[in-house]
């Protein structure tokens, strides 16, 4: 009979408070996945997490860290509630729900939504009773009601406040009731009452825009709602279900938990989300030769595609990039980066940025457990997670370390003392003169250079040679005893070096004369034909002893973005998870 009792004076109280509040009608309302443009497409993964159970006892609180977006899809947080083990009732609360990054875990004071479940009365016995009370709320304790009726993401409705109606799926009994009561509608064994405390919670979150969402909550598998024409034992209320708004950057959610006193222990268990991970922009290391740190990988996103950005640092250089993006684990396929659905010459020799449509990201299986192959199946849906396994190829210089590419001449003493034991000597030729390394034998290249005469002032010698870090140019050669001789030197066209010297006079000829040995360095020289000038410009006659093109001593490494390890029995390969941890 206290039930009873309970319930009449409730339907007075509906009666008062619907004369001077009117619900709004569904007709007109425009849907709220209508409103605001909010894309019903998710551009960012939408991906099932599983968290650890938690414990917690008085005015204790945390949070998860991952970070959610509800304007990119709608969030579902599931998970199991224990409030059997507080020891006082009244002012015992517990709050789960999603909270605005950097907002408090316990009352996010407007920043977030959640349900606020309360101990409320520890009254026992088998007739109903108000144990339990499950609240969607924005505060802790300010602001309760609810604004949004229908099936989710409903519709909006003038805001009411649970306790002034006849409501459903609010309050539980946690042990039984009498034989009468096990008749009606909203009596549910195992799940209004004889609950023990225990209770199944789901939250559904929908954004209407960057700083508003809905949410909607179902307790042991019920919805929330009002009888709005009065009490009726046999049937559903009439506005069923309901919901509320919320506010917060809907970018930026977390899940968090808190509660107030009550003495004693809260357990949340089975806590599960589906939802939209932010894409924030994650920088993860990219790693040389096991063991060293060659400059760093980027992902972010655009909202149609990723962009991976290889940046390498200090004196290393890029020559290969190969990138997998895809939703199977590469553990499944094999390490060898030729495989990788994604190969490009780098931007720069110290910067590459792939993108990669969002809706071209696949999956991939092995045929013949060799070859990789896309599924076909292109696109972002529930559950899919999105793998990374970037690699490249990075050399850098080793210092004060050359190789000679070519050299034309012996190397000699500190004087040219038989400056045509090699060369083309006594022979005087005159114009341009093209030598080439191939084919063109020592014997015929120019002992002499003579601006004022025409003799060989200008000298072609054309190789074929790759330099990835480029090298230097030496060679020795004498102005003799009179005259100021000005040599350029250029690389396919273009000016690296110019030298300007004097002969000292002293007896003899050139086998007596000052030797210089002039070096300039060259730039990177990319793989074929090239052709390296000199162009004597002014003097009246210098001597040839030797010429030396040389490349920069590199070291050669292997790279891969810093994760965890493909093919641990096999290599060092690596890849990670997008969004990042």
């Amino acid at each position: 009979m206290k039930k009873l009792v309970y319930l009449i004076v409730l339907m007075l109280i509906l009666v008062l408070v619907l004369t001077g509040c009117t619900l709004l009608s569904n007709v007109g309302q425009v849907p709220v996945n209508e409103q605001n443009g909010i894309s019903d497409i998710a551009k960012s993964p939408v991906s099932p997490k599983n968290y650890s159970d938690v414990t917690i006892g008085n005015w204790e609180s945390g949070n998860f860290s991952d970070v959610w977006d509800l304007t990119q899809c709608e969030l579902t947080l599931s998970y199991t509630i224990d409030m059997s083990n507080i020891d006082i009732a009244g002012s015992a609360i517990t709050e789960v729900g999603l909270r605005e990054v950097g907002a408090p875990n316990l009352d996010p004071d407007y920043e977030g939504g959640f349900l606020l479940s309360k101990y409320t009365s520890a009254v026992s016995g088998n007739i109903a009773n108000l144990n339990d009370y499950h609240v969607l709320m924005t505060h802790g304790w300010l602001s309760e009601y609810y604004d949004m009726e229908g099936i989710f993401p409903g519709v909006p409705m003038s805001q009411t406040v649970p306790w002034m109606y006849i409501n459903y799926a609010f309050w539980f009994d946690r042990d039984g009731v009498d034989p009468t009561q096990e008749t009606f509608w909203n009596y549910k064994d195992g799940l209004t009452y004889n609950t023990g405390g225990v209770y199944n919670v789901v939250i559904q979150y929908k954004a209407l825009n960057d700083t508003e969402g809905v949410m909607y909550a179902t307790i042991n598998g019920e919805q929330q709602g009002f009888y709005t024409q009065g009490y009726n034992s046999t049937e559903a209320p009439e506005m069923t279900p309901v919901g509320r708004t919320f506010t917060g950057d809907m970018t930026q959610m977390q899940v968090f938990y808190g509660r107030g006193g009550g003495d004693g222990t809260v357990t949340i268990s089975d806590i599960i989300v589906n939802g939209c991970l932010f894409w924030d922009e994650c920088t993860v290391d990219l790693i040389a030769g096991q063991n060293e740190v060659a400059g760093m990988v980027t992902v972010d996103d655009d909202g149609d595609n990723l962009l991976i950005t290889y940046e390498t640092i200090g004196d290393w250089q890029m020559t290969e990039t190969h990138l997998y993006v895809g939703k199977t684990d590469p553990k499944l396929l094999t390490s060898a980066p030729g495989q990788f659905p994604y190969s490009e010459p780098p931007d720069t020799p110290t910067s590459h940025t792939f993108t990669i449509p969002i809706a071209d990201i696949d999956s991939y299986s092995l045929l013949k457990g060799k070859k990789w192959v896309a599924d076909g199946d292109p696109g972002i849906g529930l559950g899919d997670q999105i793998y990374i396994a970037a690699h490249a190829e990075v050399i850098r210089p080793i210092i004060d370390c050359y190789e000679t590419v070519w050299q034309i001449g012996d190397v000699d003493e500190d004087k040219l003392v038989i400056p045509y034991d090699e060369f083309n000597y006594p022979t005087l030729v005159t114009g341009t003169q093209d030598f080439y390394m191939d084919t063109t034998p020592t014997i015929e290249f120019p002992w002499i250079s003579r601006y004022d005469k025409n003799y060989a002032p200008i000298i072609n010698i054309y190789f074929n040679a790759e330099m990835l870090l480029g090298g230097r140019f030496l060679f020795s050669w004498s102005p003799g005893s009179s005259g100021t001789e000005t040599i350029e030197v250029s690389l396919d066209g273009t000016k690296f070096g110019e030298v300007t010297s004097s002969g000292t006079s002293t007896e003899g000829w050139w086998n007596n004369q000052e030797r210089f040995i002039d070096s300039f360095d060259v730039p990177i020289i990319e793989a074929g034909e090239h052709v390296l000038t000199i162009n004597v410009t002014a003097g009246n006659g210098l001597a040839w002893d030797w010429l030396r093109l040389e490349e920069q001593c590199l070291q050669s490494e292997t790279a891969w973005a810093e994760g965890d390890l493909i093919r641990p029995e096999k290599n060092w390969a690596m890849y990670f998870e997008y969004p990042c941890d």
